[in-house]
């Protein structure tokens, strides 16, 4: 009798042991589950992304989703990104134009001021949907809105 209650004790240990073993591993799983989810590289994905050209030079793209700067020339200095109150504003004097870009919030962006002379530009308002664009002549600029892979 009592090697059947040390066999049958040895069992219990013995399961006790495994199930302690089954979620130990599960446990590990499931924490590198969660730690894959939080920490994978962002998928690239398609966005409305403002572009804008001087002389036909692409200078800067903007993701009009994210409030940021995707590219910019070796011209542009990040330094002259403004932000006041929820918009962005670029300027783009470094570029040899005298204008402002305004990113609202809302996902628009207008040339705020420059110095053209019949302020086309300006007048054009937001724009924020594909294939819109804002030109002025004058300084040689352009803003598209155009999609683009983002990461």
């Amino acid at each position: 009798m009592e090697k059947r209650s040390d066999g049958l004790e040895r069992l219990i240990k013995d399961r006790r042991l495994g199930i302690a073993v089954i979620v130990l591993l599960a446990a590990v799983l499931l924490a590198a589950v969660v730690l894959a989810l939080f920490s994978g590289e962002k998928e690239a994905e398609e966005r409305l992304v403002a572009q804008v050209t001087v002389h036909g030079v692409q200078v800067l793209a903007i993701d009009l989703y994210e409030d940021g700067l995707i590219e910019c020339s070796a011209d542009f200095l990040e330094s002259e990104i403004e932000k006041k109150r929820k918009d962005l504003y670029f300027d783009l004097e470094s570029l040899g134009v005298a204008a402002v870009l305004r990113l609202k919030n809302d996902r628009q962006i207008c040339v705020d001021h420059s110095d053209c002379s019949d302020q086309l530009c300006v007048k054009c308002g937001y724009i924020g949907q594909l294939d819109q664009t804002i030109v002025c002549e004058q300084d040689g600029l352009k803003v598209q809105i155009v999609e683009k892979m983002v990461l």
